[in-house]
C-alpha cells in the first residue's frame, strides 16, 4: 500500500519534531561569536579565521545536499536524520575541546556544517512526506520555531 499523507494529525508531530530539530541546530552557527569569543581570544585565533570557519561551515551545509538524494534513497529519512543529529552532537563535543584554527575548522566548519545540513534536508523531506495540501503551513510552522533559535540562544547562553 502507498502512504497517503495525512495532512493533519500526526503530521502535526512531526511538524514540531523538524521545528526542533532545527531550533537545536541552527543556532550554534547563529551564535558562534557569542558562544566562542572568548576561546577565540585565547587561542589568538584572528577575525580572518573566524570568518573562514563560519563560511566553511555554511558552504558545507549546502554541498552536503549533494549527498543527500544518494543516502535518501539508500535509508529512510528517519535513518539519515538521526546520523545528521549524531554528527551534530559529535561535533559540538569535539568543537569544545578544540584547541586551534584547524581544529575548529574540523570539528564545526566540516563536521557541524555536513550534519546540520543532513539533518535540515532530513527535515525537510519529513515535511513534504507528511503533507500535501497544507504543506506551506507545515513549513512554515516549522521554519517559525527554527526562527526562535537566534532570539532564545543568547539569552540561555549568559
Amino acid at each position: 500500500t502507498d502512504f497517503v499523507p495525512p495532512d493533519g494529525g500526526w503530521g502535526w508531530m512531526v511538524v514540531l519534531a523538524a521545528g526542533c530539530s532545527n531550533l537545536c541546530t541552527f543556532p550554534a552557527l547563529q551564535q558562534f561569536g557569542l558562544l566562542f569569543r572568548e576561546r577565540m581570544h585565547l587561542l589568538d585565533i584572528n577575525s580572518s579565521e573566524i570568518t573562514t570557519i563560519i563560511n566553511t561551515n555554511s558552504a558545507l551545509m549546502s554541498i552536503v545536499g549533494l549527498a543527500n538524494g544518494p543516502m535518501f534513497r539508500r535509508f529512510s529519512y528517519r535513518q539519515v536524520a538521526f546520523f545528521g543529529a549524531s554528527l551534530v552532537t559529535l561535533a559540538l563535543f569535539l568543537t569544545s575541546l578544540a584547541h586551534s584554527f584547524g581544529m575548529y575548522l574540523v570539528t564545526f566548519s566540516v563536521l557541524y556544517g555536513s550534519g546540520v545540513g543532513i539533518t535540515a534536508s532530513a527535515n525537510s523531506l519529513a515535511l513534504n512526506t507528511y503533507f500535501r495540501e497544507k504543506r506551506r503551513y507545515a513549513t512554515g510552522f516549522s521554519w517559525t520555531a527554527t526562527a526562535l533559535g537566534p532570539i532564545v540562544a543568547p539569552h540561555v547562553i549568559n
